[in-house]
């Protein structure tokens, strides 16, 4: 059986550092997920390995925000999205789509939109 990943792959450079990482702690383990490594400047979370990272810029300057910048985690159930969703308002996220499908989408597309509190409203998580 193939094992089941945590979430997508994406690689973070979120502004305001900190406050990225206080929001991850506080949502991602609504999926089973954890930091698993830190170093200078980047943070991991996942299930058994690596899979999200939440860092500085390489290059030292000041982290941009990407308008429409668009995150997505996969969630095991529509229970785990509820719970995810919640979280991350409890951590500071503003609510931009309950959970629920969406006609946009094909099926069984089912998610929340929300908009993370260290993107200033422009950028979007999907759980």
């Amino acid at each position: 059986m193939a094992h089941r990943r945590c979430p997508y792959r994406y690689g973070g450079l979120i502004k305001g550092n900190s406050e990225a990482i206080s929001f991850y702690d506080a949502v991602l383990p609504t999926l089973s997920c954890k930091r698993l490594m830190e170093h200078p400047g980047a943070i991991a979370y996942g299930k058994q390995y690596p899979e999200f990272w939440v860092g500085t810029p390489f290059d030292g300057q000041p982290a941009t925000v990407g308008n429409g910048t668009h995150i997505c985690f996969i969630a095991p159930t529509k229970e785990a999205v509820h719970a995810f969703y919640e979280a991350a308002l409890a951590a500071g996220g503003k609510a931009e789509g309950a959970p629920g499908g969406r006609a946009e989408y094909s099926e069984p597309y089912y998610g929340s939109l929300f908009a993370i509190p260290m993107a200033q409203g422009r950028s979007r998580l999907l759980g």
